[in-house]
């Protein structure tokens, strides 16, 4: 399950975060991994993830 302060950071960034928006709160690198190994998260390339229900496309990700 993803950890509490990492889905609060999701909802607030509106489903899409950067390693650096996490490391300024503290969530390890490790952590992102794990989510990703479990499917609650997705990694849309380097740096870039976000929730496994959340809708996007390239153009927004521009």
């Amino acid at each position: 399950m993803i950890q509490s302060q990492l889905i609060e950071l999701f909802e607030e960034y509106h489903g899409i975060l950067t390693t650096q928006m996490t490391k300024e709160y503290g969530v390890a690198d490790s952590t992102l991994r794990k989510a990703v190994a479990r499917n609650d998260i997705q990694k849309y390339c380097r740096g870039i993830y976000f929730l496994d229900n959340f809708y996007f496309d390239d153009i927004y990700m521009l």
